[in-house]
């Protein structure tokens, strides 16, 4: 068997350190943007890595779906890529990409990790069994400032995406043409809000969200909190943008 190392692999093709779609055309412009398709499996097992994190340059990339897939969009150049898993060992690692690559490809095995622990019988509040900043979000639904919704909420709606659980909340404005990503913006009298999308937080952090939907699945969710304006908005959240909006999405651990 071979070492776990040489399974974080790039998939290469020919004329390219990254294998990928390149743009048509010896003298191609370089590409701005490259969008990097990743496949995260088990190594042991071979199967799919479901609900990994992945981070991009200590950025919030994305977490990997039913298929242990994922996908961002990267600037060409040199990139550290972050992936963790409970239960697993992590993996980092850097990734360079071409300037004229469209499509890069990208493979990355987990080691699971043996824990032998000993049998623990614990009973506690479900509100209290909860990680870091998520702490935050039932201190700010006490406070009852903004629209707040849990694990509890979220599963007896029963909704498809993310966007479906906001439709009710006074105040949320979703635009949907075909089958493009839903568009959600709220309503307000700012003419530069008109345009504006709401800020995006996911477990604490400030994230470039265009598409609330494409951010994390429903099921990897584990509460959320809406503000329509900046009105009562607490200043942990406070950003510049936030008079638009912001949206706190909480992931399942």
């Amino acid at each position: 068997m071979c070492s776990p190392v040489r399974h974080v692999a790039l998939l290469m093709l020919a004329g390219g350190s990254v294998g990928g779609a390149r743009a048509h055309g010896q003298d191609a412009p370089p590409v701005v943007r490259v969008t990097v398709s990743g496949v995260v499996g088990d190594f042991q097992t071979g199967g799919p890595v479901v609900g990994a994190f992945v981070k991009v340059d200590g950025d919030v990339g994305g977490i990997t779906d039913d298929a242990g897939k994922f996908r961002v969009e990267l600037a060409p150049g040199a990139h550290w890529f972050d992936i963790r898993r409970m239960g697993y060992q992590p993996r980092t690692f850097e990734v360079r990409l071409e300037p004229h690559v469209l499509v890069a490809e990208l493979r990355v095995a987990l080691t699971q990790v043996p824990l032998d622990l000993p049998e623990v019988i614990v009973k506690a509040d479900r509100t209290r069994l909860v990680f870091g900043d998520q702490r935050g979000f039932y201190r700010r639904q006490r406070l009852g400032t903004g629209h707040f919704l849990t694990r509890a909420d979220i599963e007896a709606r029963l909704p498809q995406v993310l966007s479906d659980l906001l439709r009710p909340i006074p105040g949320v404005e979703i635009y949907q043409s075909g089958i493009e990503d839903a568009r959600i913006r709220m309503k307000s009298r700012l003419p530069s809000c008109q345009q504006e999308t709401p800020l995006v937080f996911l477990d604490g952090i400030e994230v470039w969200a265009p598409s609330l939907d494409a951010l994390v699945p429903i099921q990897f969710v584990e509460a959320i909190e809406v503000y329509t304006s900046s009105v009562n908005l607490p200043a942990e959240l406070a950003r510049f943008g936030a008079a638009c909006g912001v949206i706190v999405v909480w992931t399942r651990h």
